[in-house]
This record gives C-alpha cells, structure tokens and sequence, in this order.
C-alpha cells in the first residue's frame, strides 16, 4: 500500500515538470516573435540570419535614429532662432 501511494507522487512530479516545460517552450516562441518583429522592423535586418548580429544591427540603427534627431533638432532650434531674430 504504501509503494502505491509513492508511485502517484512520481507522476505529480512528471506531469508538473512537463508544464515547466510547456512554460519554456512558450517563452521561447515569445522570443522567436519578438525577434521576427525586430528583423522585419529594422532596415536590412531580414538579411542577417543570426539573432546576434540581429541584435547588434538594431543597436547601431538606434545609435543612427538618435543621431538623426540630434541633427533634426539642432536645425529646428537654428530655424527657429533665426526667424525670432528678423525685424
């Protein structure tokens, strides 16, 4: 009697590492999304196979996007100014 009761433990413990696996599984098709969204979000980032160079691509084209603005703003405050300064 008693080895019957630690057999049912055994398939609790079986069936609850299977939803720790489901759980991964999920989070890893999360991921796969994640990343597909990026890929088809950044410019040329549909040619890079590799997630990491994926990532890495992603970081420069954000550095570029901050340039770009930095370079936007300073012209709007020179335009601004400037027509501020006219009679």
């Amino acid at each position: 009697m008693g080895s019957g009761s630690g057999r049912s433990s055994g398939a609790c413990y079986g069936n609850r590492r299977k939803m720790v696996e489901d759980e991964n599984q999920k989070a890893k098709r999360i991921d796969e999304m994640k990343v597909e969204k990026l890929r088809r979000n950044v410019p040329g980032g549909e040619m890079l196979v590799d997630d990491d160079q994926l990532l890495v691509h992603t970081a420069d084209y954000i550095l570029f996007l901050k340039n770009q603005l930095h370079v936007l703003e300073t012209i709007l405050k020179l335009h601004h100014h400037h027509h501020h300064h006219q009679p």
